[in-house]
């Protein structure tokens, strides 16, 4: 998948080079939103890429981020999420939890 890192409007981003498919893709993501975290990074944002969309391993481990992140009073966002993955969010009731935002100046704004 490849991930890229970056610094935007106080978030460390976490853009996904591809869509996330396979679940080494998730374990990648995991491993690094777990690295970042232990190195005091409190505000991560995950930048999806075009042509992802989200199953119940991909829910499942954008939680566990989720969770790392809100251990430490941090903050994580998912950013670009589609229009399918945010109703899959909304019907699970975990739109309180991981917070989607359609652009990345949407998140500097919230």
């Amino acid at each position: 998948m490849g991930l890229a890192i970056s610094e935007k409007h106080g978030y460390t981003m976490l853009t996904c080079q591809e869509a996330i498919i396979e679940s080494d893709d998730l374990r990648e993501l995991r491993n690094k939103v777990s690295e970042l975290c232990s190195g005091g990074t409190k505000r991560i944002a995950v930048e999806l890429a075009e042509g992802t969309f989200l199953n119940s391993m991909s829910v499942g481990i954008l939680l566990q981020c989720h969770m790392q992140v809100d251990d430490r009073d941090g903050e994580f966002a998912i950013i670009h999420a589609n229009r399918e993955d945010e109703d899959l969010l909304d019907t699970l009731n975990l739109t309180c939890l991981l917070k989607t935002y359609a652009s990345v100046d949407e998140l500097a704004t919230d």
